[in-house]
């Protein structure tokens, strides 16, 4: 993917309070995220952002929703088409208006007339989508959507609805463990006819991949990269719009991770592509990813 506009957000001084599969009873009371770290962390991955992408949006954090960093899961994008989520966590929820007032306010011109809203809520009442459970494989025109406990079949068939207009295929894949399809799973690299995808090997992350692998076709085969540590699976990769160098951000201190992501680099005879690591641990306290704190506009 093209990457010539980001969105991200600030952290919430609340995020010690946001939804997390990690805390246990005795940190329910405590600071079980340092914001001074988990800031710092921030601010490094947004400058890599800065780097190489055009445009970086930074919204303001909003001490209603601890969460209100992870901005991938309110919104999806997919080529022109902004999908506006029910995400499945009622806590949540809220945190879509900020990016109404983004997309619709009159002092607001980057994305209209441009692109085309979907607003879940006025299309229907059940549905519910999580970003972390899409999974956007630009080669295939494949939207991968896992079901998940934060994403369900009347979500997938809205997408579907929406996006088999513009040519996609849009296929549920089975999220049988974990929180999101993105936790297992994430584009990696393309060349020469493969789609590399790292992929947690672990039974869940072969299970996903098994489900994906599935749609290969006579021009591009789905390839795993299998990473042996669940931390480092998911990677931000995309063309950056300023360097035009292919960027594969990676979670750092995973070292047989990483020898098996350049391995991989170095076997696809891929060009121009640039690894970069990153400390990201705090906010992964709260089940976040690196795909989590961003979203990208062609």
């Amino acid at each position: 993917m093209f990457a010539a506009s980001a969105i991200v957000r600030k952290i919430s001084s609340k995020v010690s309070h946001g939804i997390s599969s990690k805390r246990n009873a005795e940190e329910m009371d405590s600071e079980f995220i340092n914001k001074h770290v988990a800031e710092k962390e921030h601010e490094d991955y947004v400058s890599i952002l800065k780097t190489h992408v055009h445009h970086v949006i930074e919204l303001e954090s909003d001490e209603r929703y601890p969460d209100c960093v992870f901005v991938e899961d309110p919104i999806v994008v997919v080529e022109a088409i902004v999908f506006l989520n029910r995400m499945g966590a009622l806590s949540r929820r809220g945190e879509i208006d900020a990016f109404r007032e983004l997309f619709f306010s009159r002092n607001t011109t980057k994305f209209s007339p441009q692109y085309t809203f979907v607003d879940m809520y006025e299309k229907s009442e059940n549905a519910t989508v999580d970003g972390g459970d899409c999974c956007a494989i630009y080669e295939t025109k494949h939207l991968f959507m896992g079901i998940s406990s934060r994403t369900n079949m009347e979500g997938v068939s809205l997408y579907e609805n929406v996006l088999s207009q513009y040519g996609w295929k849009v296929i549920p894949v089975k999220v049988k463990q974990g929180l999101h399809l993105k936790s297992f799973v994430t584009y990696f690299l393309s060349s020469n006819g493969e789609i590399l995808l790292s992929v947690n090997d672990d039974e869940i992350g072969r299970d996903i991949f098994s489900q994906i692998e599935e749609h290969s076709n006579d021009q591009f085969k789905y390839k795993a990269v299998f990473v042996p540590e669940e931390e480092a699976c998911n990677v931000v990769s995309f063309k950056s719009s300023k360097t035009n160098k292919h960027v594969i951000i990676y979670k750092s201190g995973y070292q047989k991770s990483e020898n098996i992501f350049k391995n991989a680099v170095n076997q696809s005879q891929a060009s121009n592509v640039e690894l970069i690591p990153i400390k990201y641990d705090e906010l992964a306290k709260l089940d976040g990813c690196l795909t989590c704190c961003s979203v990208l506009f062609q």
